[in-house]
């Protein structure tokens, strides 16, 4: 490696991550929202047309109400005599495993006994370990109970949600399949929320929207609309549209966290990250123990410039939260965004590790991938990236990860590959814009860059100073090379 160019390749891949850690709310990025917090959400809305339960005198929405405003000592008291054994869904089940890590308790004995039916039994456990970390044994769990007699829906939603935690877009197929089959065979056989939530996320996750809008559709126009929120609100943000977007969100209870936090993106898209942590600041006032917002106000001031701050409050917010993924790729990400591959190395192989054991998460492997190109150990970061691609191709990072990689090597033609598949997820993202003017700089193509300019400028997303300067100076160099040609 020539002197200096070790900075400039530090420089340029801290670029991949900020260029893309800020696209969350949009369709590939869902994976870094807390998967059970949606799952708590779009039970909320789903439940509240059928909120008790006169079988289980059990007021259910009161349970999801609880847990989404964290008031989580409150669901225990709710669940501490329910009758397990009775349970057809179990969507209750898995929030009460979250509200038992969170809370640092164990499984109480009542969902230990071998009275309790097996499935339910092997279910519990699979949760709760999963909500631990440990994907290796709760997928093991899940695995043996789909091959018992009862039980194959539980079973099923359970690799779901692994999938899902683990960021694994291809493991999601099979048990999709597995559990259309049965509701082709008994249209009540898996309960209503199942397809809707797995379902149309894994059409986001492979691009296929358009499906994915029939799926919201179709969920849209029953009178109890198993919908998940943040499928709906991703769609609309992907075309831009911010007025139906926060429509959307305001039919949400207020005291919700992420009822916070999909407001909050919405600002952040469309006003920049000023206002955004401006918002965030005034409902940290008067929700202070939502952490997700907290991590969103560290996140906020770490992209204003202010690194230290922002960073010691993520660290806090790891110390107090163990269990929570999101905390911890979010710190991760911001260490290496920031050049502090000696922290990022110690979390990562430290602490990191420990809370999420055996099997990393795509979004690991994509970290893994950048802070070794920054080392410039080509192999293994393109064996990371290999993996990361795999487990989810149409991951922006992962695309946008591609085409940074080929950019710097010249191969234009896969770079064009790779940023035009990018286009077709994130259409309206000013960095993809800006990357593509880029290609076509280093290609020639004057009158092209031309028009991605103006996209560029006429956004209605925010777009930060730098990045119109930079498409203002590409402009003007296809403007003065279009002017000698002519």
């Amino acid at each position: 490696m020539k002197p200096n160019e070790g900075q400039s390749h530090r420089k340029n891949n801290r670029d991949i991550l900020s260029n893309f850690n800020w696209a969350r709310m949009t369709v590939t990025n869902m994976f870094k929202i807390p998967g059970a917090l949606m799952l708590c959400m779009m039970l909320c809305v789903g439940c509240g047309c059928k909120a008790k339960s006169t079988v289980r005198n059990i007021d259910q929405y009161k349970i999801f109400d609880l847990s989404y405003s964290l008031s989580y000592e409150g669901v225990v008291s709710e669940l501490a005599s329910f009758a397990w054994a009775d349970e057809k869904d179990p969507a209750l089940l898995m929030l009460y495993c979250k509200v038992l890590v969170e809370t640092g308790r164990d499984l109480p004995s009542g969902l230990t006994s071998i009275f309790l039916p097996t499935h339910v039994r092997k279910f519990a456990y699979g949760s709760y370990t999963l909500e631990r970390g440990n994907l290796m044994e709760a997928n093991r769990v899940f695995t043996q109970l789909a091959k018992g007699e009862k039980g194959k829906v539980w079973a099923y939603i359970g690799m779901l949600e692994c999938a899902l935690r683990e960021q694994h877009v291809r493991n999601m197929k099979y048990p999709l399949e597995l559990l259309q089959s049965l509701i082709d065979k008994d249209p009540f056989a898996v309960p209503g929320w199942v397809i809707p939530y797995y379902g149309g996320g894994y059409q986001c996750y492979c691009g296929m929207f358009e499906q994915a809008r029939q799926t919201v559709s179709k969920y849209s126009d029953q009178s109890n609309p198993w919908l998940p929120i943040d499928l709906k609100v991703s769609l609309l943000l992907r075309e831009d549209n911010f007025d139906e977007a926060e429509r959307v969100v305001k039919t949400l209870p207020a005291n919700y966290q992420m009822s916070v936090d999909l407001e909050g993106e919405i600002i952040r898209l469309r006003y920049g990250p000023e206002k955004w942590l401006g918002y965030l600041k005034e409902k940290i006032k008067t929700y202070p123990h939502f952490w997700l917002v907290e991590m969103r106000i560290a996140e906020a001031r770490i992209e204003l410039g202010e690194l230290d701050t922002g960073l010691h409050q993520l660290k806090e917010l790891v110390n107090k939260h163990p269990f929570e993924r999101s905390l911890r790729l979010s710190l991760a990400a911001k260490l290496l965004e920031a050049a502090r591959g000696k922290e990022f190395k110690e979390l990562f192989h430290g602490d990191l590790e420990d809370a999420v054991p055996y099997i990393p998460f795509q979004y690991y492997h994509y970290l893994l991938a950048i802070f070794y190109e920054t080392e410039g150990c080509e192999k293994i970061s393109q064996d990371h990236f290999g993996f990361a691609k795999d487990m989810y191709p149409k991951s922006g990072d992962v695309l946008w990860f591609a085409f940074i990689t080929t950019m710097r090597k010249h191969n234009y033609e896969k770079a064009r590959d790779a940023i035009d598949e990018l286009l077709e997820i994130e259409p309206n993202n000013a960095q993809a814009l800006l990357g593509k003017m880029e290609l076509y700089s280093a290609i020639g193509k004057w009158s092209e860059i031309l028009e991605l300019e103006k996209k560029v400028n006429g956004s209605r997303r925010w777009v930060d100073k730098k990045t119109r300067q930079k498409a203002k100076a590409l402009g003007d160099n296809a403007r003065l090379k279009e002017k000698t040609r002519n």
